[in-house]
């Protein structure tokens, strides 16, 4: 997902300087390769997380916490915005990529990777929340290790489709899909590069 990043700012993200990035996450290789450039490309570096007892925007032995659903960023903050492996566990997407969209500054990208079959034309939701708050599962449930939450900490709530593009559409961004080639990987990876759409309204009917 590196190799888009730098295919977009520029091999040195030399077109990201005096700009700002966030990435919603704390650990990973994307998030210790923008963090690590920071200083030599000269923007300004967020990374994040949401773990049960923090409160969202506050600071935790220099782990900042958010929730994607509901930013604690102001409008228009960031220049780009990354995330790997997020949203499949994200409960409701639809509002995470329209906070996204909020704190994307005019013209601003969003490239993230989620598990997607490009070949399969509709989302498996593998579970939903009813009305009385309980999970019902239309799939065998499903959970993803974590550094911070261990083994089969993170559950998961749907497989994409190709019809992703169209969900990010609804929530203001414009988006097209990559396939890159990964060491250890079979054949190609799709990752998603979405930009804020200015000519748009976001999921909740702002410009």
């Amino acid at each position: 997902m590196f190799k888009v990043i730098c295919e977009i700012f520029g091999p040195q993200l030399e077109r990201l300087h005096n700009g700002s990035v966030y990435e919603i996450s704390a650990h990973g290789a994307l998030y210790n390769a923008l963090k690590r450039r920071a200083d030599v490309a000269h923007y300004s570096f967020t990374g994040s997380e949401l773990l049960d007892g923090w409160q969202p925007g506050a600071v935790y032995g220099g782990i900042r916490c958010e929730n994607v659903e509901s930013l604690t960023f102001a409008d228009r903050s960031f220049d780009l915005v990354t995330s790997s492996g997020l949203m499949e566990h994200v409960e409701d997407d639809v509002a995470a990529y329209t906070e996204i969209r909020r704190v994307l500054k005019p013209g601003g990208w969003y490239v993230f990777t989620v598990p997607l079959s490009p070949d399969q034309p509709t989302t498996l939701v593998r579970a939903k929340r009813q009305m009385d708050g309980s999970v019902k599962h239309f799939a065998e449930p499903e959970y993803h290790s974590d550094p911070f939450r261990g083994e089969g900490g993170v559950f998961t709530w749907r497989n994409y489709g190709s019809d992703l593009l169209g969900v990010l559409k609804t929530a203001g961004l414009s988006a097209s899909l990559k396939k890159v080639e990964v060491a250890g990987y079979e054949g190609e990876f799709p990752v998603i590069v979405a930009r804020r759409n200015d000519d748009a309204t976001d999921g909740a009917g702002r410009p």
